[in-house]
């Protein structure tokens, strides 16, 4: 766990060789919507696994505010809070430049974070995301976060499972 500034927990998982060291810059993953770090638990696992010590990383997986371990807390979820949680990994638990993967939302988030801190970040890297929601996709998305805030994730989970999941994997 990871303790923020207004004291709210954020679930972290983390990987590799700790801050400042290692075979480059620390890589901080963010999930997208419904996801968590676990998404990125076999990245770290290999990090953590380097044959090559000088070549491990240092690979930071937080579940956002609301997201996965981390409680939802009492301010609204929102993309600037998600940054404000990400920067204060980034500035507590990194040394020089991280690399941010952002899958889908987060995607979003990193692009925000280095709008803030443009200086601590060394690169981006985006899997399967947008700078923003493509304009035919807000109205769906406004309705899923509102579904979201009025009855939890678990609400959400059947429109988001059948399009993230091969039709193989639920069979």
């Amino acid at each position: 766990e990871f303790t923020l500034d207004n004291r709210d927990p954020l679930y972290l998982d983390e990987y590799g060789v700790g801050p400042g060291t290692g075979g480059g810059p620390a890589l901080v993953c963010l999930h997208g919507l419904g996801g968590g770090g676990y998404f990125f638990a076999g990245l770290g696992r290999a990090q953590q696994q380097q044959s090559q010590p000088a070549r491990a990383r240092h690979v930071l997986c937080p579940d956002l505010p609301g997201s996965g371990f981390s409680p939802r807390g009492e301010r609204p979820v929102t993309f600037d809070r998600f940054a404000d949680a990400v920067i204060q990994l980034i500035e507590r638990r990194t040394a020089g430049p991280v690399a941010l993967l952002g899958h889908s939302m987060g995607t979003i988030i990193a692009l925000r974070v280095y709008a803030r801190i443009p200086d601590r970040i060394g690169s981006l890297l985006f899997v399967d995301g947008l700078p923003a929601p493509l304009p035919e996709a807000r109205d769906r998305l406004r309705d899923r976060a509102a579904l979201a805030r009025h009855a939890g994730m678990p609400a959400v989970a059947p429109t988001i499972v059948p399009v993230v999941f091969a039709g193989r994997s639920l069979d």
